[in-house]
């Protein structure tokens, strides 16, 4: 019997505590319910705007971190000649400006002159010569601007042979421009001039021709064999036809 009433009231108290707790939470859950449904809005403003400021510090701090990227990109990928158009321009950065040669001492820039684009005083025959063989274009002494004869008419065309390999399927490598051609034409038109008054001279990149009304100092536009050339004159025509061999150096290649 004393065990049965000791248990009963062991219960009674546990049930007496439980009951407390709950009771307790109970009134502390009503009086928060309370305190927002009366219109103590004030706890709930002091959050929001705590919660505010944080969100706008958080902004603020990404960007700057935004911008500090941006320009740590910019620097990465910044080159030293901006204007530069090459293509073997390289990224000046500090990796690719070291090199094994950066160890030791700075080295000093030698400043070398480079040589002028000028006559080469070795080719000189004479050093007091007023001007190189180089510089005198091939026909120029024969130049006389105070000659009071005109120049007649004249025309160049090209020509080009016709061999077997034109013939038969084409197996050369001739086409029908002016590069796959052989012979240069000069035509002058010489009116109430004789074949005996004539002086033709020809060399490598001119042509003098001279009578007595006439004068003709042409500079040619190819170089030619001047020992192979040929000249016919047409007196219906009035004509003097000079047939020129060209001398050019991949005429190898064309032919």
């Amino acid at each position: 019997y004393n065990i049965i009433q000791f248990c009963i009231t062991h219960m009674c108290l546990k049930f007496s505590k439980s009951y407390r707790t709950v009771n307790a939470k109970l009134n502390i859950h009503s009086s928060v319910a309370i305190a927002i449904t009366s219109g103590n809005k004030q706890i709930c403003e002091n959050l929001k705007s705590r919660n505010i400021s944080q969100l706008k510090l958080v902004l603020q701090v990404k960007e700057i971190m935004d911008l500090q990227a941006l320009n740590a990109l910019s620097e990465m990928l910044q080159t030293e000649e901006q204007d530069s158009e090459s293509d073997d321009d390289q990224p000046s950065s500090a990796v690719t400006k070291m090199g094994p040669g950066s160890i030791g001492p700075a080295k000093k820039q030698s400043t070398t002159v480079k040589p002028s684009n000028g006559p080469n005083p070795a080719n000189k025959g004479n050093s007091k010569d007023i001007w190189d063989e180089d510089e005198v274009n091939a026909g120029q002494e024969f130049d006389d601007v105070h000659d009071p004869r005109p120049q007649p008419e004249y025309d160049i065309v090209y020509k080009q042979a016709v061999t077997s390999e034109d013939m038969f399927l084409g197996m050369g490598n001739k086409n029908p421009a002016t590069s796959s051609c052989e012979d240069m034409v000069v035509k002058i038109k010489l009116p109430g001039t004789k074949a005996s008054e004539m002086q033709l001279d020809v060399q490598t990149k001119f042509l003098d021709c001279r009578t007595s009304k006439f004068k003709l100092g042409l500079h040619l536009p190819h170089p030619v064999d001047e020992k192979s050339g040929k000249a016919k004159w047409n007196s219906d025509k009035c004509e003097l036809e000079v047939t020129l061999k060209m001398n050019r150096d991949y005429d190898f290649i064309n032919f």
